[in-house]
């Protein structure tokens, strides 16, 4: 009973590793489109509010892969803690990492939004 325990406990932590790693890489992946993105707004001005232009070619898939992206990492980081509590170990360090990719996807997006709105007011 005590070896099939452990294993089913094996096979659950490496499906919630693996669900770790995939939120960090779209995490990763959506904070260098939102660089690109907004670096791209910055330097086309105001022609990346067209969906057929050059810069919003890239811009829009870019914000819908960011909100996505921290939709599902949020999801994530709650269903770790909930398996993380049951089973009675420390929460703050093994999801440091994802808060943290997580504030900075944010704070892209935040920068994306004022750079956007400062483009849209002085351009339009």
């Amino acid at each position: 009973m005590e070896t099939n325990q452990n294993s089913i406990n094996l096979k659950f932590d490496k499906i919630f590793s693996s669900l770790k790693r995939v939120a960090r890489i779209v995490l990763a992946i959506s904070s260098i489109l939102l660089i690109i993105s907004i670096i791209s707004s910055l330097v086309y001005k105001g022609e990346c509010f067209s969906i057929y232009s050059n810069a919003g070619f890239m811009i829009w898939p870019a914000i819908i892969l960011s909100i996505y992206s921290i939709v599902y990492s949020l999801l994530i980081i709650v269903i770790f803690l909930v398996y993380k509590v049951y089973k009675r170990h420390l929460i703050w360090a093994t999801i440091k990492s994802e808060i943290l990719f997580l504030i900075l996807t944010g704070l892209l997006l935040t920068i994306f939004y004022f750079v956007n709105s400062y483009m849209v007011k002085n351009y339009y």
